[in-house]
This record gives C-alpha cells, structure tokens and sequence, in this order.
C-alpha cells in the first residue's frame, strides 16, 4: 500500500526535564484505519497533535506524502492550504474546536476559507447534518449541545473540507451507547469510502472490531508495538506491562474476587 506519513525517529519534549515522544518511527498507510493506544500519559495526543502539524517534533523528521512537515514548512502559503485540506483533526473534546455562533456557520467555516460559492458550500453543509442526523440543530448556539451533538457537529465540520485524513482522539469518549455507535459506524463508512482513518481509544473493544493495525505507545512514550488486533489485543501479559488492562473486582454473591477481561478479540468477519 501507498505510504502517506513516515516518521523517523520522531521525539517531543515539553522541557528538558519532561518527554512526550521518544524515538518514533513508522509509517501510516493510505486508505488504512490506525489505532494508537497507550495508558494515560504514555504520548497518544502529543503524536496525534504532530501528525496534524499542530506541533513539531524536538527532533527527528515527519514526512507528508514525502514532503517533510515543520513549522517552516507550513509558513508556505500554499503548502499550508494544501496540507490542512488534506488532513483534518477532530479533538477529544468538541468544545476545543467550536466557535461559531450556530451549527450551521460552524460547517460552513472551512468552505467560506476555500472561497467556495454560497450554493455549494449549502449544499454540502446540509447533506453532512443529514448524514450526522442533526439537521435540526442548524440554527442551535454550539454551546447549546449536548456532548454528543458537539461531537457530531466538529465532525461535521471538518469533514465539509473534504480532508483525505482524518485524526481523531478519542472519539467516543463520553458518549453515550448510541451515539457511540453511530460513530463507530461513521468510522467504518468513511474509511469504505476512502478515508485514512487515525485515531486514539482506550476502548480496546472498539478497536477489535476495526481489523486494522494498532500501534501501542509505552509508558516510556515509544512504540513498543505495532500488529493486528488479534496479535496485540490477546496478548494479556502485553496489555498488562503496558498498563492497558488490570485486574477488575467484583461480586459473586457474598464473595469478593479479582479477574482479569477476557479476551478483547471476540470475532472476525470477512468485509462484505
């Protein structure tokens, strides 16, 4: 498959005293579904916040597409439109990225960026509310959403640039049963249609049922892993060393005891 980021050997520090990334090295496929897991801490938003030039590397080099992304790079008037057409990020918590005055200004941002004539950028606001199921929240304040409805509307929102990429962290965090679903639905339906898909989750069941890579950051912030779910997600010792499963406690009538989950990977399809 195409290759569409490489990094080598990437490294982020706060300070001189506090490292976010470590040696980071792989490559992101086009058209391709990534996971990145991780306990808290271990450098999941910090790579996410890379990849989608929102900061740059201490040291070693992300390519785009072969062209090396940094912050003089994307000074370049053109090369900046070109990647941030290219590559949208959608944040863990909506409120981050909204700030117009209604759901429908709010989708209709990106395209006014672009120039884009009225007519279309209409139409295309209103074709992703009806895909999102919010189209009667048009004229709603942002700040009138529930969690959910926020995080469809970012969604909406950077989808109406129509972005080849799309970074998202933690997605479903916070939702509720069917909201989250829905996005995992979304999730699938925009990789089917050709979206590269990048994402952080600490729902590892989630990120079973993708049947894409996952790439497992340390707590010493490097990849220490990267393979298919079944590879990673069974492997408890794995998951346990890296901080992504314990022991949970609970009760069998008077009787108090520890176990570990079972399984993550719980069934394979072939994709219709």
């Amino acid at each position: 498959m195409e290759k569409l980021f490489n990094l080598e050997n990437v490294r982020y520090q706060y300070n001189q005293f506090q490292q976010a990334l470590v040696n980071v090295s792989f490559d992101i496929e086009k058209g391709e579904i990534l996971s990145i897991i991780g306990s808290n801490g271990s450098g999941k938003s910090t790579l996410l916040h890379i990849l989608a030039g929102l900061v740059f590397p201490t040291s070693g080099i992300l390519k785009f597409e072969n062209h090396e992304i940094s912050e003089s790079a994307l000074n370049k008037k053109d090369f900046n439109a070109y990647f941030r057409q290219n590559v949208g990020y959608i944040f863990q918590h909506a409120d981050a990225q909204l700030f117009c005055p209604t759901v429908l200004d709010e989708i209709l941002f990106g395209p006014q960026q672009k120039l884009m004539k009225k007519e279309e950028a209409m139409d295309i606001a209103f074709s992703l509310m009806k895909m999102l199921n919010i189209e009667y929240l048009k004229d709603r304040p942002t700040y009138m959403l529930s969690g959910g409805e926020k995080k469809k509307v970012a969604i909406a929102a950077v989808l109406a640039v129509n972005p080849q990429v799309l970074i998202m962290d933690e997605p479903t965090s916070s939702l509720d049963p069917k909201t989250r679903s829905f996005i995992i639905e979304l999730i699938f339906s925009l990789n089917e249609a050709g979206k590269t898909i990048i994402l952080t989750s600490h729902n590892l069941e989630m990120i079973s049922h993708f049947q894409s890579r996952v790439a497992v950051l340390s707590e010493n912030h490097t990849i220490e892993r990267i393979g298919m779910p079944e590879d990673v997600l069974n492997d408890t010792e794995f998951l346990i060393k890296n901080n992504l499963i314990s022991e949970h406690m609970h009760k069998h009538g008077t009787h108090i005891h520890k176990h570990l989950p079972g399984s993550l990977f719980f069934h394979k399809h072939d994709r219709l």
